[in-house]
């Protein structure tokens, strides 16, 4: 779709880990912040391929962060 918005919301390595807090996820059980960097750091090339809009996540709230996606949806942020 050529109006479509792909939003890319990234977070540190230890953002996603204290996200986390001891919850089984497959994708991070055993690792260390640094392997899961790594992990990211991988797959951001791909993610930035598709990406119209990037979006942190560190340090703000699910609402806070709704409010960001809401607004580019609303065209009002790009």
């Amino acid at each position: 779709c050529q109006n479509a918005q792909v939003v890319w919301l990234t977070a540190t390595a230890d953002t996603v880990l204290s996200r986390l807090d001891g919850k089984s996820r497959p994708i991070s059980d055993g690792k260390t912040a640094k392997q899961i960097q790594a992990l990211m750091d991988g797959r951001a090339p791909l993610y930035a391929q598709y990406a119209t809009v990037k979006i942190s996540t560190d340090g703000k709230t699910p609402t806070q962060v709704a409010t960001e996606v809401e607004m580019v949806i609303k065209g009002q942020r790009f």
